[in-house]
C-alpha cells in the first residue's frame, strides 16, 4: 500500500504519488516492474490525472501477471470523447468491479480540469481506509467540485503527521502559490511520510499540477527523486506510451518534468475529418558550455506521425521523439544564459511534400547544483500552400516550452516533445 496526496483548489488540482508498489497478497516490492501509478489523459474537453493506490500487480489462475497500470491504460484508450467526469467514473467502476472484485484493495483518484468549469476530484474505491474490514463489497464513487479548497490523503494515511496535515490544509488555502511551489511542498510532505512508514512509502515521488484559466488548460509534472520511468499518457483515446518506449529501445527512461497546454478553438470545427502525415529527419544539436566544453548531444526526431483533424480544430499530438546523450560527465556549475540563445533547424514535410520553411528550435542549457538543466522555448510555425493546403487555409504547429533536468550519471535518456497541430482558415 502506498501514498497519494491531493490538494484541490478553485484554481487547479495538485497531486503526488510515491514510487512504492507491491504485489497483492505477498507485499513483495514490484516498483520497477509494475510501472507508474499515475496516468495522464487528455480529451477534447477534459484533462485528467489519475493515480491509484492498492494492488499494483496480481497473478491470474493461469499464473500470468497483470499490471494495474496496463488495465487503466487500456480502459482510457477505449474512451471516445467522454462528456463529463461522471461518465468516466461509471465506466471505470464497471471495469474495476469485473476485473478486480475481491482480488485486492484499489483506490483511484481522478483529478479533472476543463475550460470554464470548476476543477473536480473523484475517488473510485473498494477500500475503507478507516474502517474494518478494509475491503468493501462493491466499488463506490465520490465526486467533489473544488469550489472551496480541500485535500485528500489516500493509502498510508497514518504516515502523515498532524503537522504535515496542517501544511496540506495551508497549501490548499493559499491561492497565490505557483505550480512548482505546490508540487515541491507536496513532495516534502511525501518524504516526511516515508520516514514514518517503515519502508512502505518511498521518499521520492511523482508530482502533477493541472489548471484552467478560461482559455487554456495547463498540466505539468515533476519527478522528485529521479526514479526511472515515466507517467503514461493517453491522448484522444490513443495510448502514446508505447511509442516512447520503442524510441528508448529498451534504454533507461527518466522523465524529469513535462508540460502540456490545451486551448479553446477560436472557431467551431467544420467539415469532415482529414488525416495527413507530418515527417521530418533527425536534427542533432551539440550542447556547448560557456567555456567551450562539449556537454551533451540532443537528437530531435525522426518525426513520422499521422494527424486527424477537422478544419478549425486544434489537436494535441506526441510530436518529436527526443534523446539526450551526456558527453561531459563532470562539469562546473554555470548560470542560465540570457538571450539570444543558440538555434538549430529541422526540415518538415506534409503528406510527403517538403515545406520551404521548417521548424526552428532554441536551446537554453546551464548546470545548477551539478545537474544539467535544459529549456527548449516555445516553437511556432505556420505552413501555407504545401500539400493539401491551399491559399485559403494553413497548418499551425506550436510546441509548448519544455524544461528538463538530468544527473550527469544518466548517460542517455528519452522523452517526446508534444505539439498542438491546428488546421484552420487562413488569417
Amino acid at each position: 500500500m502506498t501514498l497519494i496526496l491531493t490538494v484541490a483548489k478553485p484554481t487547479g488540482i495538485y497531486q503526488t504519488s510515491d514510487y512504492q508498489l507491491t504485489e497483492w497478497g505477498t507485499n513483495i516490492p514490484v516498483t520497477d516492474v509494475a510501472g507508474s501509478k499515475q496516468l495522464i489523459a487528455s480529451f477534447r474537453s477534459l484533462h485528467l490525472v489519475i493515480a491509484f493506490t492498492g494492488v499494483a500487480i496480481w497473478k491470474t489462475s493461469a499464473g500470468s501477471s497483470i499490471r494495474t497500470i496496463d488495465h487503466l491504460r487500456s480502459w482510457l484508450a477505449q474512451l471516445r470523447n467522454p462528456v463529463d467526469l461522471q461518465s468516466i467514473c461509471e465506466r471505470f467502476r464497471s471495469n474495476a468491479q469485473k476485473s478486480y472484485g475481491a482480488k485486492g484493495g484499489l483506490t483511484l483518484v481522478l483529478g479533472c480540469v476543463s475550460l470554464n468549469e470548476v476543477p473536480e476530484v473523484a475517488e473510485i474505491f473498494n477500500t475503507n481506509w478507516v474502517g474494518n474490514p478494509p475491503l468493501l463489497h462493491d466499488f463506490k464513487i465520490t465526486i467533489r467540485k473544488a469550489r472551496q479548497p480541500f485535500r485528500l490523503i489516500c493509502g498510508r494515511r497514518e504516515c502523515v503527521s498532524s503537522t504535515d496535515r496542517q501544511r496540506l490544509k495551508a497549501l490548499s488555502s493559499n491561492v497565490k502559490s505557483g505550480d512548482l511551489e505546490v508540487m515541491t511542498a507536496l513532495s516534502v510532505i511525501n518524504s516526511n511520510a516515508a520516514q514514518r512508514s517503515n519502508g512502505g512509502v518511498s521518499a521520492g515521488c511523482w508530482a502533477t499540477a493541472q489548471s484552467a484559466d478560461g482559455e487554456y488548460v495547463r498540466s505539468a509534472s515533476h519527478n522528485f527523486g529521479g526514479h526511472g520511468g515515466m507517467i503514461p499518457a493517453v491522448i484522444q483515446g490513443v495510448d502514446v506510451t508505447e511509442m516512447i518506449e520503442k524510441i528508448a529501445g529498451g534504454g533507461r527512461i527518466v522523465q524529469a518534468a513535462s508540460s502540456m497546454w490545451g486551448g479553446a478553438n477560436l472557431e467551431t470545427p467544420v467539415g469532415k475529418p482529414r488525416t495527413f502525415a507530418l515527417s521530418a529527419p533527425s536534427s542533432v544539436y551539440r550542447v556547448i558550455s560557456p567555456c567551450g566544453q562539449y556537454c551533451a548531444l540532443i537528437d530531435v526526431g525522426p518525426i513520422d506521425i499521422s494527424v486527424t483533424a477537422r478544419r478549425n480544430e486544434r489537436v494535441l499530438v506526441k510530436f518529436a521523439p527526443t534523446r539526450i546523450r551526456t558527453v561531459q560527465v563532470a562539469a562546473e556549475d554555470f548560470p542560465k544564459p540570457t538571450s539570444p540563445w543558440p538555434k538549430f533547424a529541422s526540415a518538415i514535410s506534409i503528406d510527403g511534400v517538403a515545406s520551404p520553411n521548417g521548424l526552428e528550435y532554441q536551446v537554453v542549457h546551464w548546470i545548477e547544483n551539478s545537474k544539467h538543466r535544459l529549456d527548449i522555448p516555445e516553437v511556432k510555425q505556420r505552413f501555407r500552400e504545401v500539400a493539401f493546403l491551399g491559399n485559403d487555409d494553413e497548418l499551425g504547429i506550436a510546441i509548448p516550452s519544455t524544461e528538463i533536468s538530468w544527473d550527469p550519471i544518466d548517460d542517455e535518456f528519452s522523452f517526446v516533445l508534444e505539439a498542438f497541430v491546428t488546421w484552420r482558415a487562413r488569417i
